[in-house]
């Protein structure tokens, strides 16, 4: 089941606890709408960061307005990157 706008707004730090098949499947206009409440969760898997950052690379070559959230993006990413390197 993909998770909605509602779902990932209500659920805050809990988001963490989506399955990568929930994250693949979100919708694009979620992906956006909810970009910066997912770059703040902390409690995100490595698998479902690297999940986060495929919807990120996906979206941001289809959408220019995403753009305006590269902070949230960046953070996602950065927690990739602090992942690959424990």
């Amino acid at each position: 089941m993909a998770p909605s706008s509602d779902d990932i707004f209500k659920l805050a730090e809990a988001n963490a606890c989506w399955a990568l098949e929930d994250l693949r499947c979100m919708e694009e206009d979620t992906f956006i709408r909810t970009v910066e409440l997912l770059g703040a969760v902390q409690g995100f898997s490595r698998p479902q960061l690297m999940t986060l950052k495929e919807k990120a690379i996906q979206v941001a070559s289809k959408v220019p307005e995403l753009m305006q959230n590269i902070v949230q993006i960046s953070t996602i990413l950065s927690a990739v990157t602090l992942w690959c390197r424990e």
